[in-house]
């Protein structure tokens, strides 16, 4: 069986991807799963964006989903576009309406701004 080819995640043109999670980043934390984020931290390291000292300090010093949400994306923000790329792709992957419903927000969001 053929794989269908992967569409890449709708980025915003005049943004940057780590501007673009910062932008999703409260609604992120606010309703990703335990599960889905136990699986984007998996993909993480397995990307080589999160070795895995840095995946078991978001673990073992976060006990609330939240905080471990907060954490992650902090970090991946920091680590830069390329970073925030890849995690963009693999929530794609993970969660496709759970992103679809972080961009609707945060268009709705910037239009409440104008």
């Amino acid at each position: 069986m053929m794989k269908e080819p992967v569409e890449e995640p709708p980025i915003k043109e005049a943004s940057s991807a780590a501007e673009e999670l910062a932008t999703v980043r409260t609604e992120f934390v606010s309703r990703v799963s335990t599960e889905i984020l136990t699986q984007l931290l998996e993909a993480l390291v397995t990307a080589h964006v999160f070795n895995d000292l840095e995946k078991r300090r978001i673990l073992e010093g976060n006990p609330v989903t939240a905080d471990r949400a907060r954490c992650t994306i902090d970090i991946v923000i920091n680590k830069g576009n390329k970073a925030s790329r890849i995690m963009i792709s693999h929530l794609c992957t993970k969660d496709p309406c759970l992103w679809s419903e972080l961009c609707s927000s945060s268009d709705q969001q910037r239009l409440l701004k104008y």
